[in-house]
């Protein structure tokens, strides 16, 4: 945990050198790395544009058999994506959808952040309609996202539309549910 925080603080700073350094203390510590160390040196390879380097973290992590999280996985995809390796990316974005949506649906909106970078407007009403038949209850943060990606994709009717419907279910109190159609436009 210690090492975790060390990282995080690091990289939030841009110190790369002391996340090495932190990296090799961990190692002569014999502290194993856990998906969130993981993740934040993926973290760094993407901000770097080293998708080499994030794939052989990514395999670095399957040797030491630590599972990936919908994190690890989106990671991935969004490097994948930014170097138009789009089939690598469309092969981790069905790896988190393959783990479900936990109870807050952060997966559900890394995928629309994804899928509307791709401009794929079937499959963002897809996720929503899975997320509609599969959870009790939708989010105002499920709202947002899906308005945003909405925009996105240049669809703004339907963005409108799904705003209306959010109107209806949670009211509007909040700038951001207006910034959230705004940024549609």
């Amino acid at each position: 945990f210690m090492y975790n925080q060390l990282l995080l603080l690091y990289r939030r700073k841009g110190k790369t050198k002391k996340i090495a350094a932190a990296v090799h203390k961990m190692d002569e510590a014999n502290v194993q790395p856990d998906c969130f160390t993981y993740n934040t040196l993926l973290l760094l390879k993407l901000k770097k544009g080293d998708i080499k380097g994030m794939d052989e973290i990514a395999k670095k992590m399957e040797d030491d058999e630590v599972k990936p999280d919908s994190n690890t996985f989106g990671i991935l995809a969004r490097g994948y994506l930014e170097a138009g390796l789009t089939e690598n990316a469309e092969v981790a974005m069905a790896q988190i959808e393959s783990g479900g949506f936990s109870r807050n649906h952060l997966e559900y909106r890394v995928l629309l952040k994804l899928k509307s970078q791709m401009g794929k407007v079937d499959e963002l009403e897809r996720l929503w309609g899975k997320l509609l038949s599969s959870s009790s209850v939708v989010l105002l943060d499920d709202y947002l996202y899906m308005i945003e990606a909405l925009g996105r994709v240049g669809k703004v009717e339907r963005a409108e539309a799904i705003f209306n419907e959010m109107w209806k279910s949670k009211g509007i109190g909040r700038a951001r549910q207006y910034n959230a159609l705004l940024s549609a436009y």
